[in-house]
Parts: C-alpha cells; sequence; structure tokens
C-alpha cells in the first residue's frame, strides 16, 4: 500500500522476541516467520503526504499501535 501510494521510503522489521505489558516473552527461531511477534513499518516522507496515507493506514491496521515523529533528515533526501 505504502510504494502504491509513492512514498518516498519505507523498511518492515520483523521481531525475533517480545512482549506486550506484563505478559509472557515471545521468541522465534531464525527459520520461523509469522507467529505472535510484532512487525514495525517505518516510512519517511513529506508531512503532507503523510497526512494523506495515514488515515489508509488506520483503516488497514485497527487497534494498532501508531506512532508518529516528525524528523530531521541530516544528509540524503526524499526526491
Amino acid at each position: 500500500m505504502l510504494r502504491r501510494e509513492n512514498v518516498a521510503g519505507a523498511s518492515a522489521f520483523h521481531a525475533v522476541g517480545g512482549f506486550n505489558g506484563r505478559n509472557q516473552v515471545h521468541t522465534s527461531g531464525l527459520v520461523e516467520a509469522g507467529g505472535n511477534l510484532p512487525v514495525m513499518i517505518v516510512f519517511v516522507d513529506f508531512e503532507e503526504h503523510v497526512d494523506r496515507v495515514l488515515p489508509r493506514l488506520f483503516e488497514l491496521a485497527p487497534h494498532r499501535l501508531v506512532v508518529r515523529e516528525r524528523v530531521t533528515i541530516e544528509q540524503g533526501n526524499l526526491d
């Protein structure tokens, strides 16, 4: 979806371990995929584009943690 929306850049990180609150720690082996572990998707773009894309993400992932940060690009650009 982010690719179709022409987001400047995105990465997905799949956890090998994690926990939620005081629950048990969940881990996976090197060959295991999926399961009950978090996936973090990070994308970078201009604020106007993020404003347009975020509502679609909320629809695709309801009841999920979404964090938004303003960043300063120290090197490179979004072109």
